[in-house]
C-alpha cells in the first residue's frame, strides 16, 4: 500500500511539475505572441514610414524641378524685359527722330510755299 501512495504522489508531483510546465509555456507562448504582434506593427509602421519617405524624395525632386523651372523662367523674363527695354529706348529715338523729321518737312514745307509764293509773285 505504501508503494500505491508513493506511486501516487509521484504522479500527483508529476502531474503538478506538468501543469507548471504547461502553465509556463501558454505563459511564453502568450508573451511571444504580444511580441510578435508588437513587430507585426513595428514592420507595418517602417514600412508606412517608408512609404512617406519614398513620397517626400519624389516631392523633393518635384521642389528641385519646379525651382529650376522657375529660375529658368525667371532668368528668360529677364532677358525679354532687358530686350523690351532696349525696344522701348530705340523707339524713343526712332520717335523722336521721327518728331524732328516731320518739324524739319514743315520747316521745310513752309519755306517751299513762301518760295512758291514770292515766285508766284515775280511771275
Amino acid at each position: 500500500m505504501e508503494r500505491l501512495r508513493q506511486a501516487l504522489s509521484t504522479l500527483r508531483n508529476e502531474t503538478d511539475k506538468a501543469l507548471i510546465r504547461r502553465k509556463e509555456a501558454e505563459y511564453r507562448s502568450k508573451e511571444l505572441k504580444a511580441r510578435l504582434q508588437d513587430r507585426d506593427e513595428e514592420v507595418a509602421s517602417l514600412r508606412e514610414r517608408i512609404s512617406l519617405i519614398r513620397t517626400l524624395l519624389r516631392l523633393a525632386d518635384d521642389w528641385d524641378a519646379t525651382q529650376r523651372e522657375l529660375f529658368d523662367n525667371n532668368e528668360r523674363i529677364r532677358v525679354a524685359n532687358f530686350k523690351v527695354e532696349q525696344l522701348s529706348e530705340k523707339l524713343q529715338r526712332a520717335e523722336s527722330e521721327n518728331d524732328s523729321w516731320e518739324a524739319r518737312y514743315k520747316e521745310v514745307e513752309t519755306n517751299h510755299r513762301e518760295l512758291q509764293a514770292e515766285l508766284d509773285g515775280l511771275l
